[in-house]
Order: C-alpha cells, then structure tokens, then sequence
C-alpha cells in the first residue's frame, strides 16, 4: 500500500472508531434517561399521593415493567461490526419501541390524571352552586 493508500484507511479507522464511541454514548444516555425518568416519575406520583409510598412505587413499578431498556455489554462496541453490528441495530430499535411505549404511559397517565383532576374540580363548583 502507498502513503495516500494508508492515510487514507487510517482516517477511515479514526472514524470508525469516533462512530462508535457515539454510539455507545447515545446508547448509555438513553438508558439513562428512561432509567432517571422512570425513577422521578414514580417519586413524584408517591409525593403526590396519600397512599403509602411503598404501594405506589410497587403500583408504577408494575405500571412501567415493560419500561426496562436492554443493556448491550460496553465490549460489544470494541468487537468487529460485521458481527454484532445487527444485534446492536435490533437492540437500537427495541430500545427505540420501550422508550415510545414509556413515553405513551407516561402521557395517558398524565392525561388522564389531568382529566380527573379537571372533572373532580367541575363536580365541586357544580355542587358549591347547588348549595
């Protein structure tokens, strides 16, 4: 190979290199996100309650079972991606459908919260002007 040859595949390994290290820090960082959201989610809603705590954070955390992101081992970005270049694909896209599916619950929960909130606080001021 000539100069220009291994320049050239040497700035390809560099990028190759910068990808996945990209990869693996948007790969951590939604996990986390769905992990710290979760997390706040259900201790804002324990707050808010007067049940015991204990109940509502068992109650959310059945709410959201199926919001548990799939970890992918830190070497599996390390390895050649002709061979775990599909399981990280497929993993990504998994993720992808457990975050939207957190993200609808999250939102239902909120809108219907909000409904019941607005419609409780309607049936009062309808019973206040009856009195």
């Amino acid at each position: 190979m000539g100069f220009a040859a291994d320049t050239y595949r040497n700035k390809l390994l560099e990028e190759n290199e910068d990808l996945r290290r990209i990869v693996h820090n948007v790969y951590i960082e939604l996990v986390n996100m769905v992990d710290e959201k979760k997390e706040a989610f259900i201790s804002t809603r324990a707050k808010e309650s007067s049940a015991k705590p204990d109940h509502i954070k068992d109650f959310y955390n059945k709410y959201f079972e199926n919001a548990e992101m799939l970890k992918i081992k830190t070497g599996v970005f390390q390895m050649p991606w002709e061979k775990v270049g599909s399981e990280v694909n497929s993993l990504f896209r998994e993720n992808m459908g457990i975050l939207r599916e957190f993200l609808d619950k999250v939102c239902t929960f909120s809108f219907s919260t909000d409904t019941f909130k607005d419609l409780s606080k309607e049936l009062s001021e309808i019973d206040d002007s009856r009195s």
